[in-house]
């Protein structure tokens, strides 16, 4: 599965967290709760809804995510609300007088 779309798609929630969960591993990094990475996450990218479906009878819990040019938008608004600049000039976006 391509995480990286454009358009925004849903995924399982629990499939989010399984990757959430492998990248933590992959960084050697401890993994926070399913409930703490969602809080995280919808913090940083206010525009992720979180929902319930019925899928062949059984309820599934899904997070709508927004394509990546808007995930980055608002990932930067809220880094920037820190007081802080995360891509520098390694991607080309800092604004030179």
């Amino acid at each position: 599965m391509n995480l990286w779309q454009e358009e925004s798609f849903e995924i399982d929630k629990h499939q989010l967290y399984m990757h959430y969960t492998n990248w933590c591993e992959n960084e050697h990094l401890a993994p926070q709760t399913s409930h703490k990475m969602s809080g995280a996450l919808k913090k940083i990218i206010p525009s992720i809804i979180e929902s319930r479906a019925r899928q062949s009878g059984t309820r599934t819990y899904l997070c709508s995510l927004p394509g990546v040019n808007q995930a980055k938008s608002e990932f930067e608004k809220s880094y920037k609300a820190q007081g802080s600049d995360i891509w520098g000039d390694k991607f080309g976006t800092d604004k030179q007088s």
